[in-house]
């Protein structure tokens, strides 16, 4: 028997479970050996989101921290004496101007505190 005589025979699509009419392809990238190739997905798998419940949630808490942590800062700067800026300061900056104006504040207090004890003092007498 030569090859040419064996009779062979390929499954359909509907054998092998996958539409054939208007359902959405998925493209992959074309080999740099050969040509693009694409797929039919089934309708129910196509709308699947992949990603796990458990991600979904941790991302959405990070989601939610990044934008207090972000919050604190915009409420921080709010406090800080003005400077005259083009553009809104850094974390770090912000950090750093907030240092900056506490310790100001304290050698006010420290200056006025020797004032404040004079009055009382005086005031007693």
């Amino acid at each position: 028997m030569e090859f040419q005589d064996y009779a062979f025979s390929m499954p359909t699509c509907y054998q092998l479970g996958i539409p054939s009419d208007n359902t959405p392809l998925t493209q992959y990238q074309p080999y740099h050996y050969g040509p693009q190739v694409t797929m039919p997905i089934p309708h129910p798998l196509y709308d699947y989101n992949l990603e796990p419940a458990f991600i979904r949630k941790r991302n959405e808490r990070e989601r939610i921290r990044v934008r207090h942590v972000n919050e604190g800062y915009a409420r921080l700067r709010e406090h800080l004496p003005e400077e005259p800026t083009d553009k809104r300061m850094s974390k770090v900056e912000t950090l750093r101007a907030a240092i900056r104006y506490i310790k100001h504040l304290e050698s006010l207090l420290e200056n006025e505190t020797p004032k404040i004890d004079e009055q009382q003092q005086q005031n007693s007498s």
